[in-house]
């Protein structure tokens, strides 16, 4: 109004309306349209000091700075997630399993993989085969067009993180680097990162 104040006023009928603000400046959304994207989220990395011990092909390991939380406004809402984590092992890239791990404050945990099936492991993807640890090229690690849109039906805050297994034990995962890391031009840099949007349901 011209006062400069805003009146909500309760239904005339039905049940009440709750209406959560964010606790940021910038636009409200009240009504949004289905697919319209709500919030973005990054972690983000180009450190390239160490490496991941994948010591265990039946334990999985979490990608170091590739974790991100999300708060859903409705439980309707999607979450689209994309990520890469860039880096080399030390022997045979094409064995290295990725997954994301899905953890709701208050709530579960979730591995976010294949169907279960005996004792097969439950995985996003592989890095692909030809791919073979050569001490130069280190491998970008991304899945399907480094898109999943999750659907957690929560409004309490989610943590993504991107994990990491081997097929085989006592491998290592160096980070946004190759494994030899000579200052050369046959020897990269990289950066990792893991985004999240909400999505209107």
């Amino acid at each position: 109004s011209s006062s400069g104040s805003t009146s909500l006023t309760a239904p005339a009928s039905g049940s009440d309306r709750i209406i959560t603000f964010p606790n940021n400046a910038g636009t409200v959304i009240t009504n949004a349209t289905s697919g319209t994207i709500l919030q973005v989220q990054q972690s983000s990395t180009n450190t390239a000091t160490g490496y991941i011990d994948l010591s265990s092909n039946t334990s999985w390991y979490n990608v170091t700075n590739m974790t991100v939380s999300i708060t859903p406004v409705s439980t309707s809402n999607k979450i689209l997630v994309s990520f890469m984590a860039m880096g080399e092992s030390d022997n045979e890239d094409h064995q290295i399993r990725f997954r994301l791990q899905r953890a709701i404050s208050g709530g579960a945990t979730t591995a976010i993989g294949g169907a279960a099936a005996s004792s097969r492991p439950q995985v996003m993807g592989m890095i692909g085969v030809g791919y073979y640890q050569d001490d130069q090229a280190a491998t970008p690690v991304s899945f399907g067009c480094s898109n999943y849109l999750d659907s957690p039906s929560t409004t309490s805050a989610i943590t993504y993180t991107v994990q990491l297994n081997s097929a085989s034990n006592s491998k290592k995962w160096y980070y946004n680097r190759s494994v030899t890391d000579s200052d050369s031009e046959h020897y990269e840099r990289g950066l990792s990162y893991i985004t999240v949007m909400e999505v209107a349901g």
